[in-house]
């Protein structure tokens, strides 16, 4: 089966072998990475059915009976935001990124199943396929050479990158700790390297806040992602500072057109703007070493995130903002929110059955609402998937 990749800013015609596509969690996307349940490192896979077996379960708070439904729930589940999505992706609806968020929801459902059943083979096979394709899109999509594309550039770097982080993902699986140093390495330069390309377009108008937001979520908070070069390292929080400056410019701009009541000043776009400036503040911090002001802009981020998921809950209802900004929106929400604990706290949940909620109610599964739907109902079975495990 062959499909088409479609660019971040435009659509590119990519034809590759099916097989798997992912964001590492965006941390990922990779969502904002991406989605940070089940232990998941990397993006999303294609695989046969997980077999449900009961006597490996590891579930202390299910009866064998409800753990078994609940995993072939999740099977299904599984198929169908694969099948949907790829069809949805195919067709031009859903970019590279999107495409691998939902993936990345598949690979977090099938890391519960493996571990609920003892079974890290089958993750192993999950994230070889996985590679093996990221590898092929790279080349194909070097093979196309569009360089004066909108976005052509920034795209590949952002497919180079996932490739690493599918590579990381699957030398840790084998316990192979000197290759998963060695792609971290790789990873980290290409991280770099995909955020100044989406930079240099987001200067000229090539890219969106929300691109901009992906790759600079593949940058850490804690200086992990700076070189050991000091050299480097100066060029790298210069150019988060260039970055910042541009987004207290567009917050600024955005809040000044929200209060004349211009449609770009919409409420969410103003708390989008901050939300972003709050995570550069946390990655400024981190570089320099100034944790407790990495964790407070950290802090920052999280309301800002939980006010731009309300606002977008309203514009929803007025069908201008879509379900799958809801979802992005939340599990940025949870990833801050995570990441501030640090102490395996369950994640909130009240949004998340909402967004269920909404997802039951969508009626027009046309275009690429399918797999947004999906995508949601994945979440919602992560969250039991987790409860399971504990």
């Amino acid at each position: 089966m062959q499909m088409i990749i479609k660019s971040e800013s435009v659509s590119t015609a990519v034809l590759l072998k099916r097989g798997s596509a992912a964001l590492a969690l965006a941390a990922a996307l990779t969502f904002p990475s991406h989605i940070h349940f089940a232990q998941a490192q990397s993006g999303g896979i294609r695989s046969g059915a997980v077999r449900v077996a009961a006597s490996t379960s590891r579930s202390s708070n299910l009866t064998q009976k409800e753990t078994a439904r609940l995993m072939s729930g999740a099977e299904q589940n599984v198929h169908r935001l694969i099948g949907s999505s790829r069809d949805a992706f195919d067709r031009g609806l859903m970019s590279l990124s999107d495409y691998a968020d939902h993936l990345d929801a598949a690979l977090s459902i099938n890391t519960a199943l493996s571990t609920l059943q003892n079974s890290e083979q089958a993750r192993s096979r999950s994230l070889m396929r996985q590679a093996a394709v990221l590898r092929g899109a790279v080349g194909e999509i070097e093979r196309l050479g569009q360089p004066g594309a909108k976005g052509w550039v920034s795209d590949l770097a952002q497919a180079k990158l996932l490739v690493a982080n599918a590579d990381i993902a699957l030398a840790q699986a084998r316990g192979d700790a000197h290759a998963a140093a060695r792609h971290s390495q790789r990873a980290n330069g290409l991280a770099w390297d995909n955020f100044n390309k989406r930079l240099a377009d987001f200067k000229v108008g090539l890219a969106t806040l929300p691109q901009m937001s992906r790759a600079a979520s593949h940058l850490s908070t804690d200086g992990r992602a700076f070189s050991a070069s000091s050299t480097n390292s100066r060029q790298q929080v210069a150019k988060l500072h260039e970055y910042h400056e541009h987004l207290g410019q567009i917050a600024k701009d955005t809040n000044r057109l929200s209060k004349r009541g211009a449609g770009v000043g919409r409420k969410d776009r103003v708390h989008m703007a901050k939300l972003e400036l709050a995570k550069t503040d946390a990655l400024i911090a981190g570089a320099d070493g100034r944790q407790d002001a990495a964790l407070g802009a950290l802090h920052a981020a999280d309301r800002s995130a939980d006010q731009l998921y309300q606002a977008q809950l309203k514009f929803h209802r007025t069908g201008t903002a879509s379900l799958f900004d809801l979802t992005r929106t939340w599990a940025e929400r949870e990833s801050l929110h995570q990441e501030i604990e640090h102490n395996g706290q369950a994640p909130k949940t009240a949004g998340q059955h909402q967004l269920v909620n909404l997802a039951g109610n969508t009626r027009d599964t046309r275009g690429r609402n399918a797999a947004d739907v999906a995508l949601v109902h994945s979440m919602g079975l992560l969250v039991q998937l987790k409860q399971a495990l504990q």
